[in-house]
């Protein structure tokens, strides 16, 4: 029995990672194009680019670096990294908020 993958499955395979090539390219686009829309608050902008690069990272990670795929531990440290990422993120605003006397401007 041979370990070599079957050709239909590596045009399968070729074919996926086509598409998730042209959706990634495609937005890349909605973000440049998102970056000229006349948009007044600065929140709904980073909004508007976060959230097109969430569903980039998502297509990164889960289909071109196979992790949709992976056990259930792999998941586990990946929402743990996110989990203290985001903590990090809090305690250093919360520490820069005007006001407070540890802010640095």
């Amino acid at each position: 029995m041979s370990n070599q993958p079957d050709s239909h499955d590596v045009q399968q395979q070729v074919r996926k990672q086509k598409q998730i090539c042209a959706a990634l390219l495609v937005f890349t686009i909605v973000t440049v194009g998102a970056s000229y829309l006349p948009i007044e608050s600065a929140f709904a902008s980073i909004a508007i680019a976060m959230a097109v690069a969430l569903v980039e990272a998502f297509l990164v990670a889960g289909f071109m670096m196979h992790l949709s795929t992976e056990r259930k531990i792999v998941h586990l440290v990946l929402v743990l990294t996110f989990f203290f990422f985001t903590a990090m993120m809090y305690l250093i605003l919360w520490a820069n908020r005007p006001g407070n006397r540890l802010h640095l401007h």
